[in-house]
């Protein structure tokens, strides 16, 4: 065989091999699109943009997971935006030629490559590790490093720098300006990180917003503990979320129900988590009376009426049937165990 058929038969051999390699790769494709499109599309109605997740079995839909997660991803953008902004805006106007300068460089570059999930363990280990659960903000700061790390902002800064230079300078002031409000904004929503929701929330609650643990997780017992004392109350009813001891904080605390209150809790004064609010519990009844955002509303306390309505009734608590649970987890007592273990390890 001389020279030229030998290398047509590779070639053909060569080009078979790969139209059914590629073949082989578009029917695993079709089949899933398929299967997506054939289960998925009855599914898409208004309520999956527009109902929060419900227990299992229940009808509901995706719009807390669609919120937070535009939520998420612009805590994230805004916590790693100004930062690169800033890395590239001090490399194309001061460290163009300084040593700090080349060394910020050549870390971005390396770091381009830094695979997500060695962000997500290391945030995993950072955070979600020392303050014992997971929350939104760890994932906006996971987020936030993607972005300065993944992101070249300082390389396309410094380039944006070399050719229009006029144009760069009027765009660095508006970066530094960027993260001026950002400041401000940490600042003026401080202590209260964790239920803060930007203006995209439109001014509703965050419990119509998020739903699980994205907005309580017991942060709030110190200022619980300061509404007390300045209501001088012997008692006050806590129905929180986290497994934390709330006497440590609140010794006139008295663990409660917010769905199964009893008559004789009319007129006491009642502090809720708001996870418990429509998500994790179905208390929203308890904000037709008098009430406090505590904690920028990781918790409100409510001054129950002197008569509880009965459930089911205009003012009362819900049916047996409208209950909600942790996790959509019916019948278990999940939080009263790990609390039992807090108490007695």
């Amino acid at each position: 065989m001389n020279l030229y058929l030998r290398r047509r038969v590779v070639n053909r051999v060569g080009l078979t091999l790969s139209i059914l390699a590629t073949l082989f790769g578009l029917f695993w494709l079709v089949w899933l699109l398929w299967t997506l499109f054939g289960n998925g599309l009855r599914w898409i109605r208004p309520s999956l943009f527009f109902e929060s997740t419900p227990p299992p079995g229940a009808n509901g839909g995706l719009a807390n997971a669609i919120v937070g997660s535009v939520i998420l991803t612009i805590a994230g953008v805004g916590i790693g935006a100004p930062a690169g902004i800033l890395a590239g805006t001090y490399l194309a106007e001061f460290g163009r030629a300084s040593r700090l300068g080349a060394i910020v460089r050549f870390v971005n570059d390396i770091l381009l490559s830094a695979p997500s999930i060695i962000i997500g363990v290391f945030i995993y280990g950072l955070i979600v590790l020392r303050v014992g659960h997971f929350s939104g903000w760890a994932g906006a700061v996971a987020l936030a490093l993607i972005v300065l790390l993944l992101a070249p902002l300082p390389r396309m800064l410094g380039l944006l720098r070399d050719a229009m230079p006029h144009r760069a300078r009027v765009g660095n002031w508006l970066a530094i300006a960027l993260v001026l409000a950002s400041i401000v904004t940490a600042i003026r929503v401080y202590p209260n990180y964790f239920p803060y929701l930007n203006m995209l929330s439109m001014g509703r609650p965050g419990y119509t917003l998020v739903n699980d643990s994205n907005l309580d997780w017991n942060q709030a017992l110190p200022e619980v503990e300061s509404f007390v004392r300045q209501r001088r109350l012997k008692q006050v009813l806590l129905d929180e979320y986290g497994f934390s001891e709330p006497a440590a904080y609140v010794p006139q605390a008295l663990l409660w129900d917010c769905q199964q209150p009893a008559p004789h809790d009319g007129g006491q004064w009642a502090v809720v988590s708001a996870n418990y609010m429509l998500d994790s519990g179905n208390c929203i009844w308890l904000l037709q009376y008098q009430h406090q955002a505590l904690a920028g509303g990781s918790m409100y306390a409510v001054q129950l009426p002197e008569v509880i309505p009965a459930a089911g009734q205009p003012g009362g608590p819900p049916l047996p049937a409208d209950y909600r649970y942790v996790g959509g987890m019916q019948n278990t007592e999940g939080l009263s165990v790990f609390l039992k273990c807090v108490r007695d390890p």
